[in-house]
């Protein structure tokens, strides 16, 4: 059987295999998903050795005899593998010291992801929102109240953290408003958000399936 068809057949099999969970958990589907994972962390691994830990960890050490020392590399390279020793204690769950660069880890990603998300998304997607209802056109205002609307409700659909009132325990007129006029329509909108969302989940299955059959009827044309 020549390559390229073996490949098709893989491919068009394990797609198959993936959109079998349309009718229900089965061992075929699991099958997939565990050669999917299995592949992603093998790949995720050799990505790391030779993009992070060979240039980043051996290469420097092994050019420092051919090239003029600078204190600060020297430093910063030392503090690497400070971090990267110390990352490996955590194979022992009871000790302690690896929970600093997991913690200074976690930290630098969590403030990066913050940072990004507030720079890169809220606000663009606020002055998105916003401009629209400042344009003179009847229709760009219309569409811009819409979507306003429609942020403003389905971020108001989440009220759960609202307290209740110390003498009655019930939730105060505001909250209750909120509860019975403006959550329902944003409930609505998260469900059109899901709806589309899940078509073009479907459509992209679909177009996948399309494209490994057609991919197999060309080879077998051949």
């Amino acid at each position: 059987m020549p390559t390229d068809l073996l490949g098709a057949v893989v491919g068009l099999t394990l797609t198959l295999m993936i959109l079998s969970y349309m009718l229900g958990d089965n061992p075929l589907f699991r099958i997939a998903m565990y050669l999917f994972v299995g592949v992603a962390a093998g790949y995720a691994v050799v990505v790391a050795v030779q993009n992070v830990l060979i240039p980043q960890l051996v290469a420097p050490v092994l050019a420092l005899g051919s090239q003029t020392v600078d204190p600060g590399q020297i430093t910063l390279l030392g503090f690497s593998w400070l971090l990267a020793l110390l990352f490996l204690l955590k194979l022992q769950p009871a000790n302690q010291i690896g929970r600093f660069p997991l913690a200074l880890l976690a930290g630098v990603g969590a403030a990066v992801a913050v940072g990004g998300a507030v720079t890169g998304t809220l606000l663009p997607q606020a002055a998105a929102t916003a401009f629209p209802i400042q344009v003179a056109d009847f229709g760009a205002l219309v569409t811009g109240l819409i979507v306003a609307g429609g942020v403003a409700a389905t971020l108001l659909t989440f009220h759960y953290g609202v307290r209740l009132d110390a003498r009655s325990n019930t939730r105060g007129p505001v909250a209750q408003a909120i509860q019975t006029g403006i959550a329902p329509v944003g409930r609505v909108f998260i469900g059109l958000t899901f709806g589309v969302m899940y078509a073009g989940l479907i459509a992209g299955a679909a177009a996948a399936l399309a494209e490994r059959l057609g991919a197999v009827r060309g080879l077998l044309g051949q």
